[in-house]
């Protein structure tokens, strides 16, 4: 598998230093860009900004991480690199496509805790006989 390309390198570098610069602490609100930074990792960053902006692949390990950090983390990342790195994207469409990622994201760690128990489990309660009368 490829390392990231230059472009990529550009925008992780880009969000650093937006990262750094809007990086202020707040009681209630917006979370600390970059005490949620601190949280995750640059493969998962790229992956949920590619997933937003470029239309990429995003891991399910990723969305497990995603939520960890939490929705005002994500709604940070969301509008820092809206403002910083698209500017000229369309503001509505890419909030609602970082909603719906959200909402998938959830979803599919949720269906983690709601894991069923495997089939051999099942069977040795309800085993099925040779014979059908």
């Amino acid at each position: 598998m490829a390392g990231p390309s230059r472009r990529h390198v550009l925008v992780i570098f880009l969000l650093q230093v937006t990262l750094n610069a809007f990086a202020t602490p707040t009681l209630e609100g917006p979370a600390n860009v970059k005490d949620c930074a601190r949280q995750f990792t640059e493969k998962c960053g790229i992956e949920v900004g590619n997933s937003i902006f470029s239309n990429g692949f995003l891991s399910d390990d990723c969305c497990r991480d995603l939520v960890k950090l939490g929705k005002p983390c994500h709604d940070t990342f969301l509008n820092t690199s809206l403002a910083a790195l698209h500017p000229s994207a369309n503001k509505a469409q890419t909030v609602a496509k970082g909603e719906k990622i959200w909402t998938e994201c959830v979803a599919i760690d949720n269906s983690d805790k709601h894991e069923t128990k495997p089939v051999k489990e099942c069977l040795e309660k309800f085993p099925l006989s040779a014979e059908r009368k």
